[in-house]
């Protein structure tokens, strides 16, 4: 009897074993990597997102899958996540494939985080300044406003609307181009005709830069004039 019991308890054992042996065992390093990797492709492949991407997968719900196909089955991973709207911290659904057919399914948590050279305020820059005392720096841009600035724009053609302090990201919200006329500031103002031109001065009642319209006042003929900027200082108006 007793050798009976011993035979069965080795048999049982060998049986576990062979199992595994024979099982394709997908562990959970393993799988947070080729879940991470895919999310990756799938956020990069998006145009809405731009940048460097990190993602960290925070949880699995198992330590290890073992397929019941063994090592000859052909195993593959799925990943899916939405990516009509990004969220910094999604969802994705994951489904193991064993020879083409479902085996398992589950889901787990992502952390998408994003970062790029943007450009950022070295110094206390005023309402109103010249972006001059800007630098681009490697910033985690994942919970920052989209109209921020890249490393593709120029900062040096622009002032801001706003004051800002410095480690502050410049935001395009907050930022214009520098006018070619001021308000208040005399101006030459080009009257053309299809035959003939003349210029007389005159002073800026607005402010614009080049393409746009805005009124001007001469001193001389006492009379206000609307007309296109086409250069610094200077305003032509078609008569």
């Amino acid at each position: 009897m007793k050798k009976t019991l011993k035979t069965a308890i080795i048999i049982l054992i060998f049986l576990a074993f062979s199992c595994k042996a024979g099982a394709a065992v997908l562990d959970a390093k393993f799988l947070k990597e080729k879940i991470k990797k895919d999310v990756e492709e799938q956020i990069k492949a998006n145009a809405s997102v731009k940048g460097i991407i990190k993602v960290e997968i925070t949880d699995l719900p198992y330590d290890k899958i073992e397929t019941s196909e063994g090592k000859n089955g052909k195993v593959e991973i799925e990943t899916k996540i939405n990516l009509r709207f990004f969220n910094p911290v999604t969802i994705v659904r994951v489904n193991i494939l064993v020879n083409g057919e479902e085996y398992k399914s589950f889901i787990t948590q992502a952390k998408i985080s994003v970062y790029d050279k943007v450009w950022v305020a070295q110094d206390y820059i005023k309402r109103g300044e010249i972006l001059t005392k800007v630098a681009l720096e490697e910033k985690e841009i994942t919970y920052l406003p989209k109209t921020l600035i890249r490393k593709d724009f120029d900062p040096y053609t622009h002032q801001t609307k706003k004051n800002y302090k410095p480690g502050d990201v410049i935001d395009s919200n907050y930022i214009e181009n520098i006018p070619a006329i001021v308000k208040d500031s005399p101006v030459s103002v080009i009257f053309k005709t299809p035959s003939v031109s003349i210029t007389i001065p005159a002073i800026a009642l607005d402010r614009g830069s080049i393409g746009d319209y805005i009124k001007v006042r001469s001193k001389n003929y006492r009379k206000d004039y609307m007309g296109k900027i086409i250069g610094e200082n200077t305003v032509l108006v078609n008569i």
